[in-house]
């Protein structure tokens, strides 16, 4: 099944974040990964699935994605530093590029 079809079913509708990986080709390719992260068997830990969310979600045009992954991860204890020294350590960019 494509990934917006199946993102669709497992959503009910395409997330700015799968719509940004669309538009710059990228869905088909990550979709598979990021829905088996969601529904191994043996799931990550919360704190580390919002944080690999959380980094994703800076390059996302909604700030909802990184703001609610981000706010997981003070729940499970991470400070603010602690989210900035994850962004920074994965090298994402500082600001997210206009689509």
């Amino acid at each position: 099944m494509p990934a917006r079809e199946e993102i669709i079913q497992t959503y009910g509708r395409m997330t700015p974040i799968f719509l940004a990986m669309e538009e710059q080709g990228k869905l088909e390719e990550n979709w598979v990964m990021l829905r088996d992260l969601q529904r191994n068997p043996d799931p990550l830990p919360q704190p580390v699935i919002d944080a690999i969310i959380a980094t994703l979600g800076l390059r996302c045009r909604n700030a909802f994605c990184f703001a609610g992954h981000s706010m997981g991860l003070m729940f499970a204890g991470a400070t603010m530093i602690d989210i900035e020294n994850l962004a920074r350590a994965l090298a994402l960019p500082p600001v997210v590029p206009e689509h």
